[in-house]
């Protein structure tokens, strides 16, 4: 079968369509979780009308902040920026570009191999599986 590494499965996190994503038995998230699809993140950074770098518990990333609401609460998302991996197999890099970077994979294949990813910056990319992005569950 496909793993993570080797070949590619353009179904590989979700066997579905972007508009109503199926979690597949690859989707690491816990049960009742899934990878989050581009257009969920794109929609998140839509309503989020503010993004302030900040250190949360020692940590550097994004807080994103919606509109106020009547109850006079801001919805808000913490992002820790993670860095990446650019050697296939090469752990030993994968706090690259850690404070700079915070790319989070997303279960939307842009073409055979690649994942768009989102980063709370405002910026969406392609990335291999192998560049070990992180991965923020979504409730399903």
């Amino acid at each position: 079968q496909y793993n993570w590494l080797d070949h590619s499965d353009n179904h590989l996190l979700n066997s579905g369509a972007e508009e109503n994503p199926e979690k597949t038995e690859y989707d690491p998230c816990p049960d009742g979780w899934r990878v989050p699809t581009e257009s969920e993140y794109s929609s998140l950074h839509s309503m989020c009308r503010t993004r302030q770098l900040i250190y949360n518990d020692d940590v550097l990333g994004y807080l994103l902040k919606g509109e106020k609401s009547s109850l006079e609460y801001y919805p808000e998302i913490f992002f820790p920026l993670t860095g990446y991996n650019d050697l296939p197999g090469d752990l030993g890099l994968l706090s690259r570009g850690r404070d700079w970077y915070g790319y989070y994979m997303t279960s939307t294949v842009i073409y055979d191999g690649s994942y768009a990813t989102y980063s709370p910056e405002g910026g969406y990319s392609a990335a291999l599986k192998m560049s070990a992005n992180p991965i923020r569950c979504v409730q399903e």
